[in-house]
């Protein structure tokens, strides 16, 4: 039953064709300019599709990234529908803070300020904004070749993306759009549209999820994308995976490929996760070295792998002592390897300990592990009567990306 007060918006007059097109596709894809009405009139087409002569139930979901976004969308489409949010046609799982911005002024006399970021460039209607004053930037995740890791820059919006930030105002009355930029500048400086997100992030987390997924080759799956990322950002984020234990070194069939590896376990990523995450084990310009810094820090990028990352030198500097201790070389004591390494013994130390700490917690509290530091296996642990929930409070309380133990949890 739909509200007899809602505004009408530019996708109406299409929803004969739309609802023909889903009838008779798999998969539609719609494009059609800011505020035409996408996010909450087209599932409503379908919704009352056929009203009062429905032969089976209709569930729609829709996926929402931005959860400001996903806020407003649902209580706008339970108020064209003329239902409660929550009442079972319309409904969300989680409340959100920010959704204070689409609140009224208490008086008329007030005037609302609105700081957003790229969040606010889609997807958003707030009623009452009639003036949006674009400073033409934009911030947004850029994969860096030499660090393997991405980080926040600061760069020129794209066209594209003014003409989305243009349309917050203006949905419910007058509004107006105020560029800082000269028009001759936005016109032949600021490129017409944006890098695709997969083109310019790093992609080991999703190279991750691909193997977990095990839907075949992810660099075969990448390709297959609208926007398929740089095959060097790929090389190089299976590369740092495999440098801090994330992959392994060879595939199952024990060949090598510099764009794919196997999953690791739990022992293996545990050291890594704190040694990367613990404080920099290298000793560079600190007054113990003060002779030596130049010779300290080349020897902190070596470790590194060349990569200019403090957490990958990190991982090789404890690897380089646990190294030490398999070799119980008399003449080559650990603490005197550190020492010609430029990596500060107190601290690997201070890790060793910790990583102990832990893996003696998992044995005595859970036993998860064996005496040499092992992950049992899922018939060891039902041998051993533990429970599921201790698994899952093993990994609720490390917070840590693990993916074995996820398939021990099904499995047990």
């Amino acid at each position: 039953m739909l509200a007899t007060n809602r505004v009408k918006v530019p996708i109406d007059k299409y929803k004969g064709l739309i609802l023909d097109l889903i009838s008779g596709h798999d998969v539609v894809v719609i494009n059609s300019s800011t505020g035409s009405g996408k996010t909450t009139r087209i599932p409503q087409f379908k919704l009352n599709e056929n009203e009062g002569d429905r032969v089976r139930p209709v569930r729609l979901e829709i996926t929402q990234p931005r959860r400001v976004a996903k806020t407003k969308s649902v209580q706008r489409d339970a108020a064209e529908l003329g239902v409660e949010v929550g009442k079972g046609v319309v409904g969300y799982q989680s409340d959100d803070d920010q959704s204070a911005v689409f609140k009224p002024t208490e008086y008329s006399y007030q005037r609302k300020i609105i700081l957003g970021t790229n969040i606010a460039e889609s997807s958003i209607t707030v009623e009452d904004i009639r003036y949006v004053i674009d400073f033409g930037l934009t911030k947004y995740m850029k994969f860096d070749l030499n660090t393997t890791f991405s980080g926040l820059v600061t760069d020129l919006a794209s066209r594209h993306q003014c003409i989305k930030r243009a349309g917050r105002c203006g949905r419910m009355g007058p509004g107006y759009c105020f560029r800082l930029v000269t028009k001759e500048f936005y016109e032949s400086t600021m490129k017409e549209e944006s890098f695709a997100e997969m083109q310019t992030c790093g992609v080991g987390l999703a190279f991750l999820h691909l193997k977990k997924l095990k839907l075949g080759n992810p660099l075969d799956l990448f390709s297959q994308a609208i926007h398929p990322p740089d095959l060097k950002h790929i090389s190089a984020a299976v590369l740092s995976l495999k440098k801090c234990g994330g992959l392994t070194l060879l595939k199952a069939d024990r060949s090598y490929s510099a764009t794919d590896g196997e999953i690791t376990t739990i022992e293996l990523n545990l050291f890594t996760a704190m040694s990367i995450s613990s404080k920099s084990l290298c000793a560079t310009f600190s007054r113990h070295y003060a002779k030596n810094g130049v010779d300290a820090f080349i020897r902190k990028i070596e470790l590194g792998g060349s990569a200019l990352s403090d957490a990958l030198s990190n991982l090789d500097a404890y690897q380089l002592y646990l190294a030490c201790l398999n070799e119980k070389d008399p003449t080559k004591p650990w603490f005197a390897v550190m020492k010609e390494n430029f990596v500060k013994t107190t601290c690997v130390w201070n890790l060793e300990q910790s990583i102990d700490r832990v893996h003696r917690k998992l044995k005595s509290a859970l036993g998860l592990v064996t005496e040499d530091r092992k992950l049992k296996t899922v018939s060891e642990l039902v041998q051993d009567n533990k429970i599921l929930f201790q698994v899952q409070l093993l990994l609720h309380h490390t917070q840590m990306y693990f993916t074995e133990p996820q398939q021990l949890i099904r499995s047990a």
